[in-house]
């Protein structure tokens, strides 16, 4: 972000952040220390199932996450269950509830329709950052 910052080719007020699986895993921690993230995109993401120490436990920093969140997840994920681990991270999530949002799909880890994921991502960072504007 402090190097983002220095280019005048980037809007260093229009940036966010976007996590696939592992990365998901981390977002609350990341977007809880990281406050200038304006939005977050987790997709097949939760709160790991396995313990973790305090200091990287994503739990105790989703609370302090304030950036916008769009969450997808599949309900098949079997490294992901989506009550278990998925869910609460979205209750836990700091943002106000009208700018969260939560999409469930039919599939496992990753949705086969790759198209429709993107054009949610896409849709969702139009919203929330505001359209690319060519240069």
């Amino acid at each position: 972000m402090d190097y983002l910052q220095t280019r005048k080719d980037v809007d260093s007020d229009r940036i966010g952040f976007y996590g696939l699986s592992m990365g998901a895993n981390r977002g609350p921690v990341m977007c809880g220390i990281e406050s200038r993230f304006k939005t977050c995109v987790l997709l097949a993401g939760g709160f790991p199932a396995d313990a973790q120490p305090p200091e990287i436990d994503g739990i105790n920093f989703a609370p302090h996450a304030k950036a916008s969140l769009l969450m997808m997840n599949g309900r098949y994920d079997f490294d992901q269950s989506s009550e278990m681990q998925a869910k609460p991270m979205f209750q836990f999530w700091g943002a106000r509830e009208e700018n969260k949002r939560t999409v469930l799909y039919e599939a496992g880890h990753l949705p086969a329709n790759l198209q429709q994921v993107i054009r949610e991502i896409l849709d969702w960072l139009d919203n929330r950052l505001g359209p690319v504007k060519a240069s």
